[in-house]
C-alpha cells in the first residue's frame, strides 16, 4: 500500500472512530478530499475495500461505522505511519545543511563508535584485523604523499562496525556517516590533521588486537573528540 493510501486509510478510519454516528463517503469527501485531493469516489472505492477487509461496516441509508477489527487496525496503521515519520526525521536529521548540523552528526557518531569499538575489542577475528591492517597501511601512504586518506578513514571506521558484530550500530553508523552531502568539509579538516587521525586509528587498532575493550572505547573518543575540536576551530575560521 502507497503511503498516500495508508495515510488516507489512516484518516478516514480515525474519523469513523471519533464520529458519534455513521459516515458515509459524501461526509468524509467533505472532511478529507480537500485535504488529500481525492474525489468522493475515491472515498468511496477506499470505503468499499473497507467493507471488504472488515474493518468498516455499512448500515442501510446511514453511513459506516468501524468495526473491532478497523479499530485493531487503526491502531497497526498509527504505529507505522508514525513510526515512518521518525525515520524521515532522522534522516533529515542527518542530511545537514550547515557546518554547525555537522557537530551534532560527529557527537552522535562518538557514542555510536565508542559502544562499537568496546565491542570490537571483544568480537574482532583475525580476518577483520589483517583488514583494518591493510586499510591503514594504504592511509598511511596516502598521507606521507600530501593525499587525505578519506577513503580509508571511511573504510577503517566501517570495518570496527563490522567487527562489533552489532548491526544495528553499523547500519546506523553507515547512515551517520553516507547521509550528508558536506564532505567537503571533513576532506579539508581531514587535510589539515591527517596523520593525527592515523596515530588514532593505530591507537584504536592496537587495543582492538588486544582485545581491551576499555582501551578501545578510549582512544575513538580521543580520536573522535579530536576531530569535533577541529571542526569547531574550522567554523571560527569560516
Amino acid at each position: 500500500m502507497a503511503e498516500l493510501d495508508q495515510q488516507l486509510d489512516y484518516e478516514i478510519l480515525k474519523e469513523l472512530l471519533n464520529s458519534r454516528e455513521p459516515l458515509g463517503a459524501v461526509n468524509l469527501s467533505i472532511i478529507l478530499g480537500e485535504k488529500y485531493g481525492v474525489s468522493q469516489a475515491t472515498i468511496g472505492r477506499r470505503l468499499l475495500q473497507m467493507d471488504h477487509a472488515g474493518y468498516t461496516k455499512k448500515l442501510k441509508n446511514m453511513g459506516r461505522i468501524l468495526t473491532q477489527k478497523g479499530i485493531e487496525h487503526l491502531s497497526a496503521l498509527n504505529n507505522k505511519l508514525s513510526f515512518e515519520n521518525a525515520k524521515k526525521e532522522f534522516l533529515e536529521s542527518i542530511s545537514p545543511s550547515n557546518i554547525t548540523d555537522l557537530i551534532d552528526i560527529l557527537i552522535a557518531r562518538r557514542g555510536l563508535e565508542k559502544e562499537a569499538a568496546f565491542l570490537a575489542a571483544k568480537n574482532a577475528d583475525e580476518d577483520i584485523i589483517n583488514q583494518m591492517q591493510e586499510v591503514l597501511l594504504i592511509q598511511k601512504i596516502k598521507i606521507s604523499q600530501g593525499i587525505s586518506g578519506d577513503n580509508e578513514d571511511s573504510e577503517f571506521h566501517r570495518l570496527i562496525a563490522v567487527a562489533s558484530k552489532n548491526k544495528v550500530l553499523l547500519r546506523t553508523m553507515m547512515l551517520l556517516r553516507e547521509q550528508n552531502d558536506l564532505t567537503r568539509h571533513f576532506a579539508t579538516v581531514r587535510k589539515a590533521i591527517g596523520g593525527k587521525l592515523y596515530d588514532d586509528h593505530v591507537r584504536i587498532l592496537e587495543m582492538i588486537k588486544a582485545k581491551d575493550s576499555r582501551g578501545a572505547y578510549r582512544a575513538i573518543e580521543s580520536h573522535l573528540n579530536k576531530m569535533i575540536k577541529e571542526f569547531q576551530n574550522y567554523i571560527i575560521q569560516k
